[in-house]
């Protein structure tokens, strides 16, 4: 892949590969994990006991939804 940066009269090209498939879905995992923790984080200390466990069993329907392709 070229990148291509133009400013004025000077022109920077830089060539540069790809990320690996497997290590930018891994990245991607890391970064929707902690989404999630900051999410759920969030909803406990705004709603308490009740946001926490209204998180919680949305994560357990979603989880059972994705393990039998619902």
């Amino acid at each position: 892949m070229v990148i291509r940066l133009e400013h004025g009269g000077t022109v920077i090209e830089f060539d540069i590969k790809p990320m690996q498939e497997g290590r930018f879905q891994t990245l991607c995992a890391v970064v929707a994990a902690g989404l999630y923790v900051g999410l759920t984080i969030s909803v406990t200390v705004l709603c308490g006991f009740p946001g926490l466990f209204s998180v919680t069993i949305l994560t357990v329907i979603f989880a059972f939804m994705k393990l039998f392709d619902v």
